[in-house]
């Protein structure tokens, strides 16, 4: 196999809207992200579940609320394919 770097443009949507990975107790929520017109991540957060959400601040995991955390992805949201 070869690596060989690759340059890609893609058109990012203003709110990018997906669903989080499950907490050990179940639930999860429906996450919002977003990034400005370079594509630098510009932050988002979660709806409310349970009496709480989350903030994301960065990357692909959410701020810690009641003791848990959630991951969340949103590459595949954005149809980027091999």
């Amino acid at each position: 196999m070869v690596k060989t770097p690759t340059e890609l443009e893609i058109d990012i949507p203003p709110i990018i809207e997906g669903r989080t990975a499950k907490a050990d107790d179940g639930h999860e929520h429906v996450f919002y992200v977003s990034y400005d017109h370079q594509g630098e991540f510009l932050g988002g957060v979660t709806d409310e579940v349970a009496g709480h959400k989350h903030v994301i601040k960065r990357g692909t995991i959410t701020e810690t609320v009641n003791d848990h955390a959630h991951r969340f992805s949103y590459v595949e949201l954005l149809g980027i394919s091999e």
